[in-house]
């Protein structure tokens, strides 16, 4: 009797701890529930309107009119009669060939005209002395007709040797290389004595005139511009007064797809500036103007106007929206947005790059030291 009330008593003492066995058993056996998925920070930056800045260019000063000069004809240059930087008036002689083979040509073509005249005088007393014969019945027909075919053909070759004199003239006044226009010599690129061809470069001359500040523009860029638009140049290499500029000209064309040609008139200058010089162009915006404006980061896609996309934050649900955007080029190192985004919206400007249409995200919080302790 005593032995089965030991038992008892044995497993009595030890039944928590078997149920606590169990209960451990059970609950590792148990799946655990799922984690909610921690939506994606994002940072995001809200759009706002800014004046817009002026475009900002590198020009290159030139003369409007200017102009390489060279002899019509080939030939022996004689000589070179201005130096560079002289000035000069228009129909002054630069520069000279030897002028005599051209003299000797005229003076052939004039011989030959003066022969040729009286060849004409002479086949024109035949034909009316045949037309008189022909008339008393001295002679036939047939003489009137070669008679009056001898005297145009004297008259037609008359004509040929008249042309080859005024050529020859022409050909005698091109040995002399003349100023078109009022304006200073640039710089001579032939030496007296040397033998030259036609269209060769001799002088180099610019007018007296305006002058212009030449700069290539981006494509995009050139639609803000407009011809009779202010600008202001600097010289980096001078101190002083900016020149006051006013853009004259804007090529339709742009070079290989990219780049218009701008020409800004010099209209304020003290001094005349030398062809060549580099200067910065700082184009006035326009009036009133103001734009929207966004790094670069927070465009998503080809960043052309027809494509640009942004990711904007949508604080109701918690989610963003990629909406197309246009864009209207570069100010600094954001870009101009011209339409698709209003003022006060909230855009993705951090991690658009791993994000998707209609994803729910969170607002990134920096972090502070008191929130970290």
């Amino acid at each position: 009797m005593i032995r089965p009330y030991l038992i008892d008593i044995g497993i009595g003492r030890y039944m928590p701890v078997i149920l606590l066995a169990s209960f451990a058993l059970c609950a590792c056996t148990a799946e655990e529930p799922p984690r909610a998925s921690t939506p994606r920070q994002v940072k995001v930056e809200t759009v706002t309107t800014q004046p817009r800045e002026g475009l900002r260019l590198i020009g290159v000063v030139q003369t409007q009119h200017r102009a390489d000069l060279s002899f019509e004809f080939g030939g022996l240059l004689e000589q070179v009669l201005v130096r560079a930087g002289q000035d000069v008036r228009q129909g002054q002689i630069l520069a000279q060939l030897d002028r005599r083979p051209a003299q000797l040509k005229l003076d052939q073509a004039k011989a030959q005209l003066a022969t040729q005249k009286q060849q004409v005088i002479q086949s024109q007393q035949a034909l009316e002395r045949n037309r008189r014969l022909f008339a008393d019945g001295t002679v036939a027909q047939k003489d009137v007709e070669q008679a009056t075919a001898q005297y145009q053909a004297s008259v037609a070759q008359r004509a040929i040797d008249d042309a080859a004199m005024q050529l020859a003239q022409r050909e005698l006044a091109a040995t002399q290389l003349k100023a078109p226009f009022d304006g200073r010599v640039v710089s001579y690129e032939a030496e007296p004595h040397t033998q030259i061809s036609a269209a060769q470069a001799v002088i180099k001359l610019e007018a007296s005139g305006n002058q212009d500040v030449v700069a290539q523009v981006p494509v995009e860029q050139a639609r803000t511009l407009s011809v009779g638009g202010n600008a202001l140049a600097y010289d980096a290499s001078e101190a002083g007064a900016p020149l006051q500029l006013k853009l004259r000209s804007l090529s339709p064309a742009a070079k290989n797809g990219l780049l218009q040609e701008a020409k800004f008139e010099v209209i304020s200058s003290a001094t005349r500036l030398i062809d060549g010089t580099t200067l910065s162009v700082q184009v006035a915006p326009g009036t009133g103007a103001v734009v929207m404006t966004l790094p670069q980061q927070a465009f998503r896609g080809s960043l052309t106007t027809q494509h640009a996309e942004v990711f904007v934050y949508e604080p109701q649900i918690r989610q963003v929206v990629l909406r197309p955007v246009e864009l209207g080029g570069l100010q600094g190192s954001r870009l101009i947005v011209r339409d698709g985004l209003a003022p006060g919206e909230q855009v993705v400007t951090a991690g658009a790059a791993f994000l998707s249409d209609r994803q729910t995200v969170s607002l990134f919080k920096p972090t502070t030291s008191g929130a970290a302790e």
